[in-house]
């Protein structure tokens, strides 16, 4: 990439590195000693993370506030885990592979994050693991694309991840459903349109090193967030 600055890239780095360690340290004891805090924490890691980035993340319509709720949003970047975790206090869903990412992988643990294989011989186990934390009234994230795109279009959804919605809770009580749209729209303040859309989308056979790299000596980037009016299973 030709944006960004080098000095820009070196600072966030560093200020990252620092903060993980500090997390790496800091959210085990969380989540021994207090369970009902540990979801909130998890949000301000990722909204420090959103702050070291310099990612000004906007919401738009309201998050849902019954528990628990089925957060179905689209998939352009692992960018989109810190800014929508910036907001919902809730587990996402992983692909398997995922857990065993270094450093990446423990951070998911750390945030109780499902890991799921995608394949067809293991749509009862998926359905059964996100219906577990439906049940402790926990909210669940999903990436229902399965992958991540180029933030223009939308690939077709997962529909096993449905599954765990179609009957009620045993209490008789509905599981909410709320579509979330993530838009990454501006960098240092211009329109990042379908050319520049890239620096923020991390798809196709980009590494996580090439991508990543310069993501970081990137100015300020401003997604925006939506909240669909939610519906009840």
């Amino acid at each position: 990439s030709h944006f960004g600055v080098t000095l820009r890239g070196y600072y966030k780095l560093t200020l990252l590195a620092l903060f993980l360690c500090l997390v790496f340290l800091v959210q085990p004891l969380i989540v021994l000693f207090s369970r009902r805090f540990y979801f909130r924490s998890a949000r301000f890691v990722h909204h420090t993370v959103c702050r070291i980035l310099e990612i000004t993340v906007t919401v738009r319509g309201v998050p849902c506030a019954a528990t628990p709720t089925l957060y179905i949003a689209n998939h352009s970047s692992y960018l989109d885990i810190p800014v929508l975790g910036s907001i919902v206090l809730g587990s996402f869903v992983a692909k398997g592979e995922i857990a065993s990412w270094p450093v990446f992988g423990q951070l998911c643990r750390m945030q109780d994050t499902i890991f799921i294989r995608r394949k067809s011989s293991q749509a009862g186990v998926q359905r059964d693991q996100l219906r577990v934390r439906l049940e402790e009234n926990r909210n669940v994230i999903v990436f229902a694309e399965g992958t991540s795109t180029d933030g223009v279009h939308i690939l077709p959804f997962k529909s096993s991840l449905f599954a765990t919605v179609q009957e009620p809770l045993p209490e008789g009580r509905p599981i909410m459903v709320q579509p979330v749209s993530i838009t990454a729209v501006t960098l240092d303040g211009l329109p990042m349109g379908r050319t520049l859309r890239p620096l923020y989308a991390w798809y196709g056979d980009m590494t996580l090193t090439s991508h990543g790299w310069p993501m970081l000596k990137l100015g300020k980037m401003g997604v925006v967030v939506e909240f669909h009016p939610p519906v009840a299973n």
